[in-house]
């Protein structure tokens, strides 16, 4: 296994520990949860900086990067929910547009056909890790310090609107692949 897909692994692990430390109430351990959720984040963007450079482009990793960072989000935005913190409803919803790319992915993977990570997913990808970024702060802030100061950087609101905002990249990234690959669509036996 070479080291671009030992770090696809690894972020599976990171979600893992993440749920461990998030579900203990303890300043410490959710700091470590953060820096879990940071690191793990890393290591999407270097594994495929890695992948590529050293040619390490591999079926499994094609695959198991999109689902490494789907279990990622699942843990982390359940998490939020389940701490108030973010509307069950609305992660539905993105959750439901990350499964249904993820199911069009491997469809295609199937057909040989090539779906490759275009600049609206890498945006929404980024865009969602920092909502869920700030999301975490905020959660810190509320339940260790309320800070006053940090109370008017890291709000309730600004989470309401950064996840609205990643809703909105969600399904506008995943209309464009629809678009973008539209003819593969049509040859398709459904």
């Amino acid at each position: 296994m070479n080291i671009a897909n030992k770090l696809v692994v690894s972020r599976v692990l990171l979600a893992l520990v993440f749920m461990i430390f998030f579900y203990i109430p303890n300043f410490y351990t959710n700091i470590f949860a953060l820096i879990i959720f940071i690191l793990a984040s890393i290591s999407d963007t270097l594994d495929g900086y890695l992948a590529r450079k050293n040619k390490f482009v591999t079926d499994f990793g094609k695959i198991f990067d999109s689902v490494a960072d789907k279990i990622l989000l699942v843990v982390v935005v359940l998490a939020l929910v389940e701490k108030d913190i973010l509307p069950s409803w609305l992660v539905s919803l993105m959750l439901f547009r990350e499964f249904a790319v993820t199911g069009i992915r491997v469809f295609a993977a199937k057909k040989n056909w090539k779906i490759s990570a275009k600049m609206p997913g890498k945006v929404k990808f980024t865009f969602q890790t920092f909502m869920i970024f700030y999301a975490l702060l905020y959660f810190l802030n509320s339940e260790y310090f309320e800070i006053e100061n940090l109370s008017l950087i890291f709000s309730y609101t600004g989470v309401l609107v950064l996840a609205w905002i990643s809703l909105f990249l969600s399904y506008y990234s995943g209309f464009y692949y629809l678009f973008k690959y539209k003819d593969l669509w049509k040859k398709a036996e459904l």
